[in-house]
C-alpha cells in the first residue's frame, strides 16, 4: 500500500488546480523509487541503538499487534 499525499482543493481559478496538479506529477516523478515503494510495502521509520553486544531496533507500527510482525536477518539485510 502505498502513502499518497492529499492536497484539497481550495476555491480559486482553474488555472492553480493545474499549477497544483503538475506540482503533484512532478513530485511523484521526482520522489526516488526504491524497492520498498516499488513493492508497495511499508517502510516505517525505526529507532537503532547500538551496544556492545546487540543492536536494538524499535518501530512505531499502529494498529498492528506484536504477534502479526515477522522479523529476519539474512546477511546484512534487516526484513
Amino acid at each position: 500500500m502505498s502513502l499518497i499525499r492529499w492536497t484539497p482543493r481550495r476555491n480559486g481559478t482553474e488555472l492553480a488546480t493545474i499549477s497544483n496538479e503538475m506540482d503533484r506529477l512532478f513530485d511523484d516523478l521526482m520522489t526516488p523509487r526504491t524497492p520498498a515503494r516499488r513493492s508497495g510495502s511499508l517502510v516505517p521509520a525505526v529507532d537503532v541503538e547500538e551496544t556492545s553486544d546487540a543492536y536494538t531496533f524499535r518501530a512505531d507500527l499502529p494498529g498492528v499487534d506484536a504477534k502479526d510482525v515477522k522479523v529476519s536477518v539474512t546477511g546484512d539485510t534487516l526484513t
